[in-house]
């Protein structure tokens, strides 16, 4: 899982660097390709002590391939991933039965920075065009069985269906983190009132169509209102910035822990 999100990863920055993608370009780089294989070798050799014992005790018990368990069917709609984003919605029952759903959960805050990462004017599109992508793909990996069940060496899981669903939440902390830094150059109070329109509808459109905890969408709007004032004011140069971004750490810390609360009373 990591070694095939490794891969990935490596090529989207690989080909983001590049000023000009082509096979001239890439091959005048090669070096950090092979800088990249070698590394990989030797990250695998070094886990290689706890990955091939593990690997031998799967195949006398637990590990069994059948192609049945690669059929090609879906595992959820695209738009049920839309409430993993909020507080609370991820249910017991849907995280560890298959096909089940995700847990994508990495705050209200990253997701709406997530957002203002396509909305920033300082962002080149090439980049949000990769970046995309990228997100692209891994969605497809998780909603197509066949893509799912390759993922976890051909075997369908028992429990937490999407075991590299971590990788995920970190490639869009990683966005979230490039969209923070370049919040001030790039965002104004326009981008700003279209992510809230944005988020706000998709809560309406949650609690419309999926069930949700009434105190979940409460929190995550009350979230939101106090993130987009802090915005507002830290992109007017306020004086006491260090002071909102302060605030803004102490709430994203107690919005993961109400939902890791809200997950946990489940069972």
């Amino acid at each position: 899982m990591v070694g095939v999100f490794s891969i990935l990863y490596f090529i989207y920055r690989y080909l983001l660097n590049l000023e000009k993608i082509t096979w001239k370009s890439i091959w005048e780089q090669r070096k950090k390709i092979w800088i990249f294989i070698g590394s990989s070798l030797l990250a695998c050799g070094i886990s290689a002590i706890l990955f091939l014992p593990n690997l031998i005790a799967l195949q006398g018990g637990k590990m069994t391939f059948s192609l049945e368990t690669l059929k090609l069917t879906e595992n959820f709609k695209t738009l049920d991933l839309l409430p993993r984003f909020f507080t609370g919605s991820e249910q017991f029952s849907d995280t560890c039965t298959y096909p089940g759903q995700p847990m994508l959960f990495c705050g209200v805050m990253t997701f709406l920075f997530l957002i203002l990462y396509f909305l920033n004017a300082k962002i080149t599109k090439k980049e949000k065009l990769f970046s995309a992508g990228m997100l692209g793909i891994w969605i497809g990996i998780m909603q197509i069985n066949t893509f799912n069940v390759l993922m976890h060496a051909g075997n369908v899981p028992t429990c937490f269906p999407f075991r590299y669903s971590f990788l995920i939440s970190t490639f869009i902390i990683l966005l979230a983190a490039r969209s923070l830094e370049k919040l001030k150059e790039g965002i104004g109070t326009k981008q700003l009132n279209i992510a809230g329109i944005i988020l706000i509808g998709s809560l309406i459109f949650i609690d419309k169509f999926y069930e949700i905890r009434l105190l979940s969408i409460g929190w995550d709007i009350l979230i939101l209102g106090i993130v987009i004032i802090a915005l507002y004011a830290i992109i007017k140069n306020c004086k006491k910035e260090k002071m909102i971004s302060l605030l803004l750490v102490m709430v994203m810390g107690i919005d993961m822990v109400l939902n890791s609360y809200l997950y946990l009373k489940q069972i």
